[in-house]
């Protein structure tokens, strides 16, 4: 029986490896996401978001997709867009979706892997989000909105001249400033390659540790059951992007299937502490959970679809 020793140096040999060959996806992930930021995409969102609903819910999400910031630089930009008379079923699926996914992620994920789960977790987020910006239509305001937010017509000029000026003023800067541009994708990667390398350390003493019929058991073979477990997980064990992806990856070399990996990177992302609370400075705590129990519904559906698309 290999003693603990032999087995801690297993485990960090096979995480150098895997470091190794998933290291150019973050590193590229992370200039694609910095340099989207120099870009006046912010602009877009004012032009597609108050357009016919199924036009604007999906600009809404794709703009979330293709979105480089975060749930906390998301959330403000939404608090300006809503003050500016934007309609909030749209501002409900950019927020979901870019909650979901971003480019650097999706990169990771088909470096991580492979480009078929890459396409199919953006496909769902995008699918998700159109089909509850949709369903936001129907739903009373004042169920969905935090009460603390106001539409003023000072609210409303003052928000639009600095999210205006502001998109300007960043993206000319940075557009000029190569410097800069490096310096966000190097703080960029010191935040994602911690977590990252958390993860990657994390997956190989799973993959040496837990035993593969495990895995197998809970993860591979009834596969209602793996995917509910799935997407339940993924509210309390997600970290970030960069954990994640090589933890599942190892875990599918296990035995765990594409169906339940696929719910776990639906719920995940959306349901991390820390985005939830960011989004309580948008939305209603009881329209949250409503929220989380929505999600956690598609993602099962779309798991157990997934072997047929």
């Amino acid at each position: 029986m290999p003693t603990i020793l032999f087995r801690l140096t297993a485990v960090l040999h096979s995480s150098g490896l895997t470091i190794l060959s998933l290291a150019p996806y973050v590193i590229a992930g992370s200039v694609v996401g910095e340099y989207l930021k120099t870009t006046s995409w912010i602009r877009l969102l004012h032009r597609g978001f108050n357009r016919r609903p199924a036009v604007s819910v999906a600009a809404a999400s794709v703009i979330g997709a293709v979105s480089p910031l975060c749930t906390y630089g998301t959330v403000p930009v939404v608090l300006a867009l809503y003050r500016t008379g934007a309609a909030l079923p749209p501002l409900i699926s950019f927020l979901a979706v870019s909650s979901m996914m971003n480019p650097q992620l999706f990169i990771m994920t088909w470096g991580g892997v492979g480009p078929e789960m890459a396409i199919a977790r953006l496909a769902s987020v995008l699918v998700f989000g159109v089909a509850f910006g949709l369903v936001m239509y129907k739903v009373p305001v004042a169920w969905v909105a935090n009460p603390a937010i106001s539409r003023t017509a000072d609210d409303e000029s003052c928000a639009a001249a600095q999210c205006d000026a502001g998109v300007h003023r960043s993206g000319s800067r940075a557009r000029n400033d190569a410097r800069g541009l490096a310096l966000s994708v190097l703080r960029n990667l010191e935040f994602v390659g911690l977590y990252f390398v958390i993860g990657v350390i994390v997956g190989s003493a799973v993959e040496e540790f837990v035993p593969r019929e495990w895995v197998v058991s809970a993860l591979g073979q009834d596969r209602v059951l793996s995917v509910l477990l799935a997407a339940v997980m993924g509210i309390p064990l997600y970290a970030c992007g960069g954990a994640s992806i090589p933890v599942i990856r190892l875990l599918i070399e296990q035995g765990m299937s594409k169906s339940a990996a696929l719910a776990y990177f639906i719920v995940g992302p959306a349901t991390r502490v820390a985005p939830l609370m960011a989004l309580m400075a948008v939305l209603r705590p009881g329209f949250l959970i409503a929220y989380v129990v929505a999600l956690v519904a598609f993602a099962c559906l779309i798991g157990l679809a997934y072997p047929a698309f």
